[in-house]
């Protein structure tokens, strides 16, 4: 289950220009840098675009550097959004290929893995118990999907010591 290659990045703006364009704030494209964008405007704080290069337009935007990557995220942001979107009051992104202990953003199975081996994804080998966000059968991918591996991790030990 290789690392799949993202880089994320939020782009702060002082209002939320999009919505009085009559945007939702969301993007989801193969054809551009950014894959996915979502609005993130909280209640408190700048109103923010988070935005997702993915695949081997990540492989590209990481090699490139995170200057490179801030020109191109605004870049498409005003070939979706228009012209408000390049004046931003903040940039900021995380290359996950960077990380030194994950090298990506969450383990994704080649065409076949998971109907071909999926059975066997959270069996125990003898003492051995899985837990991971890939294990997990709710949110994986996610620090929820983690917490509930582990938590499922934890009730099979417990079981097994209570009736062996």
């Amino acid at each position: 289950m290789p690392m799949g290659a993202v880089i994320k990045a939020i782009v702060a703006y002082k209002t939320p220009f999009w919505r009085a364009l009559g945007f939702s704030g969301q993007i989801a494209t193969d054809d551009d840098t950014l894959g996915i964008v979502m609005e993130d405007a909280a209640e408190t704080g700048a109103p923010t675009l988070l935005c997702f290069m993915e695949g081997k337009h990540a492989l590209e935007m990481s090699a490139a550097g995170k200057e490179v990557r801030q020109k191109k995220v605004i870049e498409s942001l005003v070939r979706f959004f228009g012209p408000d979107a390049a004046d931003t009051i903040a940039y900021d992104d995380n290359d996950w290929l960077l990380e030194p202990f994950t090298h990506g953003y969450v383990g994704h199975m080649p065409p076949g893995v998971m109907t071909r081996f999926g059975h066997a994804l959270r069996e125990p080998c003898g003492r051995i118990h899985w837990a991971s966000t890939e294990t997990a059968t709710e949110w994986a991918g996610y620090l929820e999907g983690a917490m509930r591996s582990g938590i499922r991790a934890a009730k099979e030990v417990i079981r097994l010591h209570n009736t062996g």
